[in-house]
C-alpha cells in the first residue's frame, strides 16, 4: 500500500532472487520498518508463528530502506550491498546466495566504475 511505501523491501533470499534470479528462495523475507510492522501484518493477513512460517521479516532501520532496487518485482529490493550483508549474516545458504550477489551483481558494478579492477 501507499502508506508502507518506502519502508518495507524485500530482502535477504527474496531481495537476492529479483537481483540474482540464480538464488532459490522458499519463504518470502521482508525488510519492515518497526514503526509499520502492524500495518505490514494487515496489509498480507499475517500472525506471528513460533514454526513454519513461510514469511520472514527483518525490522530494519531506515537506512535500509535507501537505494532500494526496482529490480523486477511490484515491490522494491533492498540494495545489492544490504543484500550481500543480510545474507551473510544468516549463515548456511546464505553465505553461497551472498557470493552469488558478489559475483552477479556488486563486483561488475565495481569493475564498470574503476573500484576493482
Amino acid at each position: 500500500s501507499k502508506e508502507l511505501s518506502g519502508l518495507v523491501a524485500l530482502a535477504s533470499f527474496s531481495a537476492a532472487d529479483q537481483l540474482a534470479p540464480s538464488v532459490r528462495v522458499d519463504q518470502s523475507w521482508f525488510a519492515v520498518s518497526p514503526r509499520k510492522y502492524e500495518r505490514f501484518l494487515q496489509e498480507i493477513d499475517g500472525k506471528e508463528v513460533e514454526s513454519g512460517a513461510n514469511v520472514q521479516v527483518i525490522l530494519a532501520d531506515d537506512y535500509v530502506f535507501q537505494n532500494l532496487s526496482p529490480a523486477h518485482s511490484p515491490i522494491p529490493c533492498t540494495s545489492p550491498v544490504q543484500t550481500y550483508w543480510d545474507l551473510i549474516a544468516s549463515g548456511g545458504r546464505g553465505e553461497e546466495a551472498a557470493d552469488t550477489i558478489l559475483e552477479e551483481c556488486l563486483l561488475p558494478q565495481w569493475k564498470q566504475h574503476g573500484i576493482v579492477s
